[in-house]
């Protein structure tokens, strides 16, 4: 199938964003460098599919906590607002997680038309108050194929 315009959007922090220690977050995404079709919403940071394919998604988090060793780092998908597709996870025992840390991650995923996914970051410290870098972390996405 020829699709004239593609959809394809990377949409990025433009703030620091301060996340719950050990509680999932949906990720702030108020700007976007291009978004071919307009599918990406800045307001609520979802991306919605024009067409019925198979996408590829890309997560990138940038965290600025400084904490004592151990902790965890997680990037996910959410698709409809339920359903969790994880792209990253790391585990620290007796590392420390250092201010700039960043994690990226990628998944294909079959999307109907109208259905939505959102970034979410998660990160549980030993101490110190869990952030995302401004201008660091980003979403992008694009349709592989139509089905």
């Amino acid at each position: 199938i020829a699709i004239k315009n593609v959809p394809a959007f990377y949409a990025f922090n433009n703030y620091a964003q301060t996340l719950t220690d050990n509680v999932w977050t949906k990720v702030d995404l108020q700007d976007t460098l291009f978004d071919t079709t307009g599918d990406f919403n800045t307001s609520s940071s979802r991306f919605v599919a024009p067409l019925s394919g198979i996408y590829s998604f890309t997560t990138a988090l940038n965290f600025t906590t400084d904490s004592a060793s151990g902790g965890y780092n997680y990037a996910r998908v959410l698709k409809n607002g339920s359903v969790p597709y994880y792209t990253f996870g790391m585990r620290l025992t007796s590392q420390v997680i250092k201010e700039d840390t960043q994690i990226v991650g990628s998944i294909l995923l079959p999307l109907n038309a109208n259905e939505y996914v959102e970034m979410g970051a998660f990160q549980d410290v030993a101490s110190g108050s869990p952030q995302l870098t401004n201008g660091r972390c980003y979403f992008t996405g694009h349709l592989v194929g139509a089905t």
